[in-house]
């Protein structure tokens, strides 16, 4: 065992780990680590990675390209440390979704992580509360209305009515206190798993029903005479990840967000939900926490999933969005009542991440005194952001239905475009872009155009740029790239390694699809050769 001034000037030269390939810890870990205690305890550690990261436009390449990375990231760990001291290894898990590993053992051995230089970051695994609605009211009289005030709030029955669109084939996943049987959720549930108190899978299993209420928001039906799902006919994924006193842990999350993105586990299959709505974050202030579920999310939407969380319930204290919510990449909700006014509870913006200033929540939905499932078969109001996500994850499986070629970046644009603009003209740090509008989100993906792009490389991914506002992607490994975007023309560059950037127009046509071939040119190259002498050797390149 190192000594404890030993551990202490490791823990300092962490700081530096710019300069220093020292591990970065969080706060509590560094507590574990320097005391005599050596209990055993859970860490994730989040591995340096070995392999660039690329936008693919196929979702099986980047999982393969993710799973590749963890491989070559962790195979030196596994090599030296793993096999050698399996039998002091209570527990171990290696993940790609954000190329960490999950690592049981006493706190002695842990200590010998922090002289690798191949771990970025260490932290202590540690517990998540659920964001508990504010009021939960069982109810058993409906309301005089065909649909929950939220649904019509938003327009959705009208999009069910005119645009003969009700999440039909969409696949949508929910973390949360898992499902209970409902009639208004019966036949939807595709797969459930349960990760947090061992109980069988694909089982009804929600004793707290705050999953069930989520659910029911999302695409319950109507049995009761009122209809409370915004997209009725999408079939769930369901994440069982709180237990029953509304309880999770980091690893516990991380699990399931790599379950989501890949639930058969073959990579070859694409499976995975288009969204996946969370209502559950925290202040997670240690950036090092932070970096993990970071990681995770970004990998979800580079495989396409949508990231919906809630904004929590910290309102109306400014900079009270918590994570992941917070992050660039996460769709964050904030509530709104009947009357479009932003709850007292809902938490403010702006964040502060990474050193920038961010406007967050992104949107707004309704949040208060939602009508939906409980875990008892019935009904009962809950008012919470966690009760807005729902909302917001629905009329996503309504844009992706009436159109899937939509990526997760198009999503949350048009979703913010879209927004009936409440508070301060603009995004402001209550109500985001607004209150969302689903009838005039999925009016405007409706409009949009299909582009199909192939570029002949000589078999190398080229990147594809397409305007100022959309996200680089990459060709698949046939060299085609496909996306949707409203119609009219956008400047186009193409370019891969070792040929010449092509710059183009690209005309896209009004609900049609456009195809474009690209072929590049080979850029001018020469040939080096160097030869290099030592006293011992000498080699040639």
């Amino acid at each position: 065992m190192k000594s404890a001034r030993f551990t202490a000037l490791l823990l300092a030269l962490g700081m530096f780990s710019q300069y220093w390939a020292s591990p970065i810890i969080d706060s509590n870990l560094k507590n574990y680590l320097l005391g005599k205690s050596d209990a055993s305890i859970t860490v994730i550690a989040k591995f340096r990675d070995q392999r660039e990261r690329g936008k693919l436009a196929s979702r099986t390449g980047v999982q393969s390209q993710k799973m590749a990375n963890s491989l070559a990231s962790q195979r030196r760990f596994f090599q030296e440390f793993g096999m050698m001291r399996k039998g002091q290894i209570e527990e171990i898990t290696s993940l790609w979704i954000n190329n960490s590993i999950i690592l049981r053992a006493s706190v002695s051995l842990i200590r010998d992580l922090l002289n690798r230089d191949d771990i970025a970051v260490l932290a202590l695994d540690q517990e998540i509360r659920l964001v508990e609605p504010v009021l939960v009211v069982e109810e058993v009289h409906l309301e005089s209305s065909d649909a929950t005030y939220g649904l019509r709030q938003i327009r959705a029955p009208k999009v069910w009515e005119e645009l003969g669109i009700t999440g039909s084939g969409v696949r949508m996943g929910v973390l949360d206190t898992g499902y209970a049987s409902h009639p208004d959720l019966e036949g939807k549930i595709i797969a459930a798993r349960d990760f947090i108190s061992g109980k069988p899978d694909n089982q009804p299993n929600d004793a707290r029903g705050h999953g069930t209420h989520v659910l029911g928001t999302i695409g319950g039906g109507n049995t009761s005479g009122m209809a409370i799902g915004v997209a009725p006919d999408v079939r769930f994924l369901v994440g069982k990840i709180f237990d029953d006193k509304g309880y999770t842990t980091v690893s516990v999350a991380l699990r399931a967000m790599q379950w989501m993105a890949d639930p058969d586990s073959n990579p070859n299959t694409v499976d995975h939900p288009r969204i996946v709505s969370n209502s559950w974050g925290g202040k997670m202030k240690d950036r090092v926490v932070q970096l993990l579920f970071r990681s995770a999310v970004q990998s979800w939407r580079e495989i396409g999933i949508v990231p919906v969380f809630a904004a929590g319930n910290s309102g109306p204290e400014l900079y009270s969005v918590e994570f992941p919510g917070a992050y660039p990449e996460s769709l964050a909700v904030g509530a709104v009542n009947s009357q479009d006014q932003i709850a007292r509870f809902s938490s403010r913006g702006p964040v502060n991440f990474m050193g920038k200033t961010i406007i967050k929540p992104d949107v707004s939905a309704p949040g208060v005194e939602v009508f939906s499932a409980d875990q008892n078969g019935g009904y009962a109001r809950m008012s919470g952001t966690s009760m807005a996500t729902p909302h917001v994850a629905g009329v996503v499986a309504l844009m992706l239905q009436a159109n899937p070629w939509l990526g997760p970046e198009t999503i949350s644009r048009v979703l913010r475009e879209t927004s009936e603009d409440l508070g301060d003209t603009g995004k402001d740090p209550e109500f985001g872009a607004g209150r969302i509008d689903a009838y005039r989100a999925v009016s405007r993906v409706l409009e949009f155009g299909q582009v199909w792009i192939h570029v002949e490389s000589g078999g190398q991914i080229a990147t594809v740029e397409v305007g100022s506002r959309m996200e680089l992607v990459q060709t698949n490994e046939h060299g085609d790239v496909y996306f949707s975007m409203a119609p009219g023309a956008y400047p186009l560059r193409v370019n891969s390694f070792g040929y010449q950037t092509r710059n183009l127009t690209l005309e896209v046509q009004d609900e049609g699809t456009t195809n474009l071939d690209i072929r590049l040119d080979s850029a001018p190259w020469t040939q080096l050769s160097l030869k290099i002498r030592s006293e011992e050797h000498t080699s040639e390149l």
